[in-house]
């Protein structure tokens, strides 16, 4: 099953802020509770928005949808849509580098096309993916991800 949602958020046109998007996600697991873990992504990504002096303008929400390559997302791919027609969006908000990609070629692709949007990638677990040594924590998150599920466990 995929679920592709975004969800505008009500703004005060007076209101002066920096604008971030919400990325929301979980994998395709039949036994999680997915609305909840998708209520945890939302409170703690506005909670991140808020630490960053920013407010979410936009959430995009997949469910069931692997990171594993970013052409077949349908919700990223409206992500960048919407960054590109908001040139105001200085941050993309994911709940952690996993959902970003599990595929470290496809995360630096990503990461390089949220770049020249000039949006910063930030995990609301508090990475920013731009700091200089995202690449070397990165590939150690993909091999954990390729040892998990070698080991018939997934994480979301």
């Amino acid at each position: 099953m995929t679920t592709i949602n975004r969800q505008p958020i009500e703004s005060n046109p007076n209101d002066t802020f920096a604008s971030a998007v919400l990325f929301l996600s979980v994998g395709a697991a039949p036994q999680l509770n997915t609305s909840s873990l998708i209520e945890i992504q939302r409170q703690l990504g506005h909670h991140k928005a808020a630490e960053l002096n920013t407010k979410v303008v936009q959430e995009f929400v997949e469910v069931g949808v692997s990171a594993r390559n970013a052409s077949k997302r349908p919700g990223l791919q409206a992500m960048f849509a919407y960054c590109e027609e908001h040139p105001d969006i200085r941050y993309a908000v994911f709940p952690g580098l996993h959902r970003v990609s599990r595929n470290h070629l496809d995360f630096l692709s990503t990461k390089q096309q949220f770049e020249e949007l000039g949006v910063e990638i930030v995990s609301s677990k508090g990475d920013f993916i731009g700091s200089s040594d995202i690449d070397i924590r990165h590939q150690m998150l993909m091999l954990f991800s390729d040892a998990s599920h070698a080991n018939g466990r997934s994480a979301v």
